[in-house]
Parts: C-alpha cells; sequence; structure tokens
C-alpha cells in the first residue's frame, strides 16, 4: 500500500513540479507598490520597478509621478515574459525587483527590494497576487518599512510570448498540451 502512495506522489510531483531541464514560460505583472519611502523633497516619489535576472536588467517599468502608492497597468509596461529553464532560473536565484526613484537630471534612487527565488516564482504561478514586504536600501539607516509590492505570475501562452517579443515554438512545461499529454 505505502509502495503504491509513493509511486502516486511521484506520478503528481512530475505533473506539477518541473524538472531541471524544463523549458519554463511565465508571464509576469507589476501590479502595485504600498507605502513607499519618501524620497524626494517634497515628500513624494517617482517610482518604477527593475526586474533583474542575475546581472541582466531583464525589465523596467515606467515611472508614475508623486506617489509612494504606485499603480502599474500596461500604459506603464507592467508586464513581462520569462523565458528559460528551471535549472537557469534556481541558479539565477530567480528575480530581484528593484524599487526606484526617477530624478529628472540626475542619478535615480534606490527605494528597496525585492528577491523573488526560482522556487517561489514557479510556486506562485496562476496563484493570487502576492504581496511581499520590500526591503530597504542601504542608505536609508534606521527604515524599518519600505513598502509592499504586488505581484502576480501565471503560465504565458503562445499570444504572451509574441507580445512580448518572446516567441517560441518550444513546448513549455504546464501548457495546456503538456498537461492534457499527462493526463
Amino acid at each position: 500500500e505505502m509502495k503504491k502512495l509513493k509511486k502516486e506522489k511521484d506520478r503528481l510531483s512530475e505533473l506539477f513540479e518541473p524538472k531541471d531541464e524544463d523549458n519554463l514560460s511565465f508571464l509576469v505583472e507589476i501590479k502595485s507598490c504600498r507605502n513607499l519611502i519618501k524620497s524626494d523633497t517634497f515628500g513624494g516619489s517617482d517610482p518604477y520597478v527593475v526586474a533583474h535576472f542575475g546581472k541582466e536588467i531583464y525589465h523596467k517599468t515606467k515611472y508614475i509621478r508623486k506617489t509612494l502608492n504606485p499603480m502599474y497597468s500596461k500604459k506603464y509596461n507592467n508586464t513581462f515574459v520569462f523565458n528559460g529553464t528551471k535549472k537557469e532560473l534556481i541558479d539565477q536565484k530567480g528575480f530581484l525587483f528593484v524599487i526606484m526613484d526617477y530624478d529628472f537630471g540626475k542619478e535615480d534612487d534606490p527605494l528597496g527590494e525585492v528577491r523573488i527565488s526560482g522556487e517561489d516564482l514557479i510556486d506562485m504561478l496562476g496563484n493570487d497576487d502576492e504581496k511581499l514586504k520590500i526591503r530597504p536600501p542601504t542608505q536609508f539607516v534606521g527604515e524599518k518599512e519600505a513598502g509592499f509590492i504586488t505581484i502576480r505570475a501565471d503560465h504565458a501562452d503562445r499570444q504572451d510570448r509574441k507580445k512580448h517579443g518572446k516567441a517560441s515554438n518550444e513546448e513549455f512545461w504546464g501548457s495546456r498540451k503538456t498537461l492534457e499529454i499527462l493526463c
């Protein structure tokens, strides 16, 4: 009986957990930030979010003027598609989201950051929005709170990949076709 249960658990694990070499394709949506640190002289910030994958800047939203509670949308370039293997995602330690304050004519200031590990990103796929605590940057000594960022991740379909310049004919883990084959 135990052997039978283990075999069933292994079969289900193959359905719901990608292997290292599996191709992943997911759509990441940066939805909002809340209660950001005040960086500008008049008590606001002009925040935008930069998604880093390893040493590469993978994606950047547009900034929103004079707010500590930005709501991002397509107008602000808030979505991107990731295509890669599970191993690449784990090796690069997932994505680092850095919240920045745009400063015209000067160097932009960091407002904080959030790292989402590869494992956590895979677990987020298809779930509700994730509200994550932002870690304050080092120059804000004494600040314990840097606000929250809300992100959603889901499987990317062919249209998502094409729209975001990541078109591919490869088969991806978690796609409808893959799930139909496994069932």
